[in-house]
């Protein structure tokens, strides 16, 4: 009866840790080769985005260049703008950001765009 419980519990154990391997050699080589990593087309609309909302209201943006690193998943941006008004250059030259840093930038963007809309709503 023994020998049968402590059967059991070396199956079990022996299934969760195979089922433990299993699953950090898949987050492993999901690390490695980029779960997270944004295709070129995502990248860049994504930068191109962040880029418009670091420079801000009154600025155009004249050129911009980045680089992005998969193995570590940071850009490398550098960007020039214009402001419209004054003609006052702004320029960022070799700024690092994660992907995550710039996802949350638009969508902190996004949300403050909603605010402004139901702002103006309750002024009505």
């Amino acid at each position: 009866m023994k020998d049968e419980s402590l059967a059991k519990i070396k199956n079990i154990f022996l299934v969760f840790t195979v089922l433990c391997s299993i699953v950090i050699v898949v987050c492993t080589i999901g690390l490695l080769f980029g779960w997270e990593n944004p295709s070129e087309e995502e990248a860049e609309v994504a930068v191109e985005k962040y880029v418009k909302i670091k420079l801000a209201d009154g600025y155009t943006l004249d050129a911009m260049e980045y680089e992005y690193t998969k193995n570590n998943g940071r850009f490398v941006i550098s960007y020039l703008g214009t402001n419209e008004t004054t003609g006052k250059k702004k320029e960022v030259i070799e700024k690092e950001v994660s992907y995550t840093e710039i996802e949350e930038t638009i969508s902190k963007d996004k949300m403050k765009q909603t605010l402004e809309k139901k702002a103006e709503k309750n002024k009505q």
